[in-house]
């Protein structure tokens, strides 16, 4: 009878019905970061290569001073020379003293590269370029671009100067304009010369209207005054 008692003592101290064992729940995914979201729509702030060595080139450049004339006023028909000089050293004030021309001297500091071109360009002058318009650049001597002009019509007229230079990016050379100036002058037309423009243009009219009757007048009378002799 004992060891039955004691198998009954040990049936009635188990629990009727088994917990199971708790579940390991995996960890929450932590929620990403707002600077990794933002960086997604952020624009990138790397320049692409060939802009970055561009504006390298152009930081690299030194500086120097150029000077230039042009004449505030013309007549039609007259012709004046515009001289621009390039200097790396010399002071603005001396560079404008060399600028042996007429018309109001003018100066700018400029970025300046191993060969630079100058052109003056308008549609309402006649230009001829008196220098190469592309010369290599020398850091001793100044540089001297020359140019004779003539306008075409009276009235405000606009002449353009622009600089530029052939700058090597990548194994690529192509233009790139370093300065633009724009200057205006007045041309005005004077008397003999809107007296030889009317009778250019109406010459018939004057020859038939005026010229012939007072050359006949003219003859008559020579021959009164021979007859009254």
């Amino acid at each position: 009878m004992l060891p039955l008692l004691i198998l009954v003592l040990f049936l009635l101290s188990q629990p009727l019905f088994k917990t199971p064992p708790a579940r390991k729940e995996k960890p929450a995914p932590q929620e990403q970061k707002k600077s990794d979201t933002l960086s997604i729509f952020l624009p990138s702030t790397t320049a692409p290569a060939s802009i970055n060595e561009l504006d390298r080139i152009l930081q690299a450049a030194p500086w120097g001073n150029i000077a230039f004339n042009h004449p505030e006023t013309m007549t039609l028909q007259e012709t004046q020379v515009i001289k621009l000089l390039l200097d790396m050293h010399l002071p603005m004030d001396s560079l404008k003293q060399r600028v042996r021309a007429e018309g109001k001297k003018l100066g700018a500091r400029i970025r300046v590269f191993p060969r630079m071109r100058a052109e003056l360009i308008s549609k309402d002058f006649d230009i001829a370029a008196l220098t190469p318009a592309e010369q290599l650049i020398s850091h001793m001597e100044h540089t001297i671009w020359k140019w004779q002009i003539r306008p075409l019509k009276k009235g405000v007229a606009l002449l353009h100067l622009t600089l530029s230079a052939p700058i090597e990016v990548h194994g690529n050379t192509s233009m790139r304009v370093i300065r633009v100036f724009e200057r205006s002058i007045r041309i005005r037309v004077t008397l003999g010369q809107r007296i030889g423009k009317f009778v250019g243009e109406n010459w018939q009219w004057l020859w038939a209207s005026i010229l012939l009757p007072l050359g006949g007048w003219l003859w008559r009378r020579q021959r009164k005054i021979k007859k009254d002799a």
